[in-house]
């Protein structure tokens, strides 16, 4: 990417006109092991990272407690990932099948309880977290329900 932020192909060839590409990178605040997840993202950062995304959450509390261990802010801008999860199965399945997902008890619980309202349950926990941002991120990153990508939409309503 840097080649081509100079104006050069990966050939070496001049390209029309130089690219501003930016190095993203994933961080997880939810990570078990929260020093290696800290080393690795410092890792990232010296390496050039000019903004992170985190992993899905679901609890903003994790994000905090990470960003304490940084110091009290982020070094580089933040995005929060936001799963918009429409039902139980779904919400369990991240949490016990996707390395690096943590979908709290209470959050399953609104979902196993929702029963077949679990898509406005999982809009409502989604637009929680959305507002929750605010205060922790420079924005976010909306992940829609399966085969439905305009739904995301329905978060900025």
């Amino acid at each position: 990417m840097q080649r081509l932020n100079e104006g050069e192909s990966y050939a070496g060839k001049t390209i029309d006109a130089p690219t501003s590409f930016f190095y993203g990178v994933a961080v997880n605040p939810s990570a078990d092991d929260l020093d290696l997840e800290l080393h690795r993202f410092e890792e990232k950062l010296e390496a050039g990272a000019s903004f992170a995304i985190t992993q899905v959450l679901f609890d903003l509390e994790y994000a905090e407690r990470f960003r304490k261990r940084l110091g009290g802010s982020w070094p580089v801008p933040v995005l929060l990932g936001v799963f918009y999860v429409t039902n139980y199965a779904l919400a369990l399945r991240l949490h016990n099948e996707v390395p690096g997902i943590v979908v709290p008890h209470p959050v399953q619980e609104r979902f196993r309880n929702a029963g077949a309202a679990g898509r406005e349950v999982g809009l409502e926990i989604a637009r929680e977290l959305v507002a929750g941002s605010r205060e922790l991120f420079d924005g976010v990153q909306v992940i829609p329900p399966f085969q439905a990508p305009l739904a995301a939409l329905e978060l900025l309503e």
